[in-house]
């Protein structure tokens, strides 16, 4: 690794522009804190993607890979302890209910809504409470998504080929999930009160 870092060096110390002179290859690396910002004792980590028009999260779990885990610069992670805390963020992530909620303030361009960044966030969702029986039953229906997408990618063998993120994205959503997806909106529109 050490050698691998230094050649990298190397090369950015040579090819780098003038504009980004003070900038070394462990600065660009660690850009704005992205890198040591991130929480590696937390065992679960929501995220999701800032570029689709609507989120789409997951729960990684800590050591079910065989390297450590680094989310990327184009994610938006949340880190805790508690994996009951991650399904029902992930359940809120990836409900139509809190979708819809954002799109009026959500940046659009010629083919609609784009770019979910942080707007979904200021949808308001009451902080994680295990005693709240709507915040656990969002909880098990995340669960149960994560059970029927993890069935269809080993059915469809998607670890092994190349696919259409989008298109799977989008049955995944609009037919494998649709009977978790509408009870997860029932349970989050009676908790918001929507």
């Amino acid at each position: 690794m050490s050698s691998w870092f230094t050649k990298s060096s190397d090369v950015w110390e040579a090819n780098k522009t003038e504009r980004g002179a003070s900038m070394t290859l462990l600065k660009r690396l660690d850009f704005q804190k992205g890198l040591v910002q991130q929480d590696f004792d937390a065992p679960f980590i929501v995220m999701y993607s800032g570029s689709a028009k609507d989120a789409n999260a997951v729960v990684y779990e800590r050591g079910t890979l065989d390297l450590e885990f680094v989310v990327d610069k184009a994610a938006y992670a949340y880190y805790t302890h508690d994996a009951n805390e991650a399904a029902y963020l992930a359940a809120f992530l990836n409900s139509d209910a809190a979708n819809e909620a954002m799109k009026p303030f959500q940046s659009s361009g010629l083919f609609g809504a784009r770019d979910v960044s942080r707007k979904i966030l200021d949808v308001p969702l009451p902080r994680f409470d295990a005693s709240n029986p709507l915040h656990m039953g969002l909880a098990e229906q995340a669960r149960a998504c994560a059970v029927e997408v993890a069935r269809y990618i080993d059915q469809q063998q998607l670890g092994s080929q190349d696919y259409n993120v989008g298109k799977v994205r989008l049955y995944v959503r609009q037919t494998l999930l649709r009977p978790q997806l509408t009870a997860i909106d029932a349970l989050l529109r009676e908790l918001l009160g929507l």
